[in-house]
């Protein structure tokens, strides 16, 4: 909006109320008007409650989480135990899946 826009605007407002102001006054308040006008966007933009991203970033992980298929190789412990003997075991984190249990789980 152009800055006659504002004095026209002031000269009535002021004149409601009764407020007498020079020419050059008004004009310099109208300037000054029309510059906070112009940022104003900048300060009325909706500001982002923080459960909202902490929503959406659960919504990701559970979809992660969702496309996860059970490992076969350990039966979803991660761990794999080799019996050697009656007192001999070996017990490691499952070569399939990283010792997670599951595979997958691209986003």
């Amino acid at each position: 909006m152009s800055s006659e826009y504002w004095v026209i605007c002031l000269e009535e407002i002021l004149g409601d109320h009764g407020v007498e102001a020079t020419s050059d006054q008004i004009q310099a308040i109208a300037k000054d008007v029309q510059s906070c006008a112009g940022v104003q966007g900048e300060y009325s933009a909706p500001v982002e409650h923080p459960a909202q991203r902490e929503a959406e970033d659960l919504r990701k992980q559970l979809k992660i989480e969702r496309s996860k298929v059970f490992c076969t190789t350990c039966q979803g412990t991660g761990r794999l135990i080799e019996q050697f003997s009656s007192s001999h075991a070996s017990n490691s984190g499952c070569w399939k899946c990283n010792g997670h249990g599951s595979i997958g789980g691209a986003a």
